[in-house]
């Protein structure tokens, strides 16, 4: 293994590993290095698979594998990638969810004025059209900050034929 690849995943470890102590601490800076950590330890995952598939092919092996997990990993990166920045976007959903996380007072009353949310959200959002209309249902997690304190949510939102707007079901 090469040393740049070595420090990139040490560095993905320190990251995940400073995003879960902050937590638990209540240190609310940089609480986006949990999921900075997650993305760089798979590009930590990528580089060592290329090295290693340089030293497979100078032994004369077979590097399907190697190649394989190269795919797999770029694909879940892309896809990642893509799916965060077409949902801040393009997601009605996406901004019912934070305009409601901004203007709920109990959650305003914990954090404080929310200031912003993380960079990265995960998530999903699935919806189905037949003769009734658009039914969906939408999921988040992200971080809201506040102005006293950060903290990870969850929420759901529906959408149904009768309120063709995204309606928020819970927040966790």
């Amino acid at each position: 293994m090469k040393k740049r690849t070595k420090l990139i995943l040490v560095f993905g470890a320190i990251l995940l590993c400073y995003g879960h102590l902050c937590r638990w601490i209540d240190i609310y800076f940089f609480w986006d290095s949990k999921l900075f950590g997650w993305t760089v330890l798979i590009i930590g995952g990528i580089s060592y698979l290329i090295d290693n598939e340089e030293v497979r092919e100078s032994q004369n092996k077979k590097t399907i594998g190697n190649k394989i997990g190269i795919g797999f990993l770029s694909f879940v990166l892309i896809v990642g990638t893509f799916f965060n920045l077409s949902t801040r976007l393009f997601s009605d959903a996406y901004r019912v969810a934070t305009n409601y996380i901004v203007n709920d007072r109990t959650i305003n009353e914990e954090l404080g004025a929310i200031s912003g949310f993380s960079i990265v959200s995960l998530g999903s959002i699935q919806t189905e059209t037949n003769s009734q209309g658009e039914f969906g249902v939408a999921v988040f997690e992200f971080t809201a900050k506040g102005e006293k304190k950060f903290k990870d949510l969850t929420i759901q939102l529906i959408k149904n034929p009768e309120n063709p707007d995204w309606k928020v079901e819970y927040v966790e």
